[in-house]
């Protein structure tokens, strides 16, 4: 069972300064110790609130999991291995980000955004699987690229939901696309060769 993102973030940085206390300060190491961890209880708290603030204005949910530094998605796209594993890559450009690395055997692609002011970078991981020629699962992951990150202000969540949209809309822009084209060509080899022999066959020009 997760702890509660409001006891977990004090408490971590409570405990790590109140170690911190003991370990720079002298005297009796309890009372260090206390100390720190009052101070560090408290600068969590202050964390936490602000985190909660910006990422309310993300996340439209109340599920714990949206709050998560760490975020998965999972999704079928209508294409083949090919034109998946291209699209991930143009999902990464899209979202500013940069590759780190590609692994067309393994089927994984890398990347990496840049750091801003919330954020030392997020790290995504696409894994790729083949269902068959015409339907590839994709699995997606972000995470803080600092592993230690306890709070990211819904940065991993704002990252992996735009990366989701986007492949989402792309897979149906080349689905609608298909679909067209293939009415164009049932128009042209069946119906508009239909048309004409009525016609011939009722006298009309």
């Amino acid at each position: 069972m997760k702890i509660n993102r409001w006891i977990f973030v004090p408490l971590i940085l409570g405990l790590t300064t109140g170690l911190m206390f003991v370990i720079l300060q002298n005297g009796y190491w309890f009372n260090q110790f206390l100390l720190g961890f009052v101070i560090g209880v408290f600068e969590g708290l202050i964390i936490q609130l602000w985190s909660e603030i910006r990422t309310r204005k993300i996340v439209k949910s109340n599920n714990a999991e949206d709050f998560s530094v760490r975020q998965k998605r999972e999704l079928v796209l209508l294409v083949n291995f090919e034109t998946a594993f291209d699209l991930c890559r143009q999902a990464v450009s899209d979202s500013n980000a940069k590759i780190k690395s590609e692994d067309l055997a393994n089927k994984i692609i890398k990347a990496k955004t840049r750091m801003n002011f919330h954020s030392f970078g997020t790290d995504i991981i696409f894994n790729l699987k083949p269902i068959n020629e015409n339907l590839t699962e994709i699995e997606i992951l972000t995470q803080p690229t600092v592993k230690t990150t306890i709070v990211d202000y819904g940065e991993s969540y704002k990252l992996i939901e735009k990366l989701t949209e986007f492949l989402k809309d792309s897979d149906a822009e080349l689905n609608r696309r298909i679909l067209a084209d293939s009415v164009t060509i049932m128009e042209d080899v069946y119906v508009k060769p239909f048309q004409k022999e009525r016609l011939r066959d009722s006298g009309q020009p």
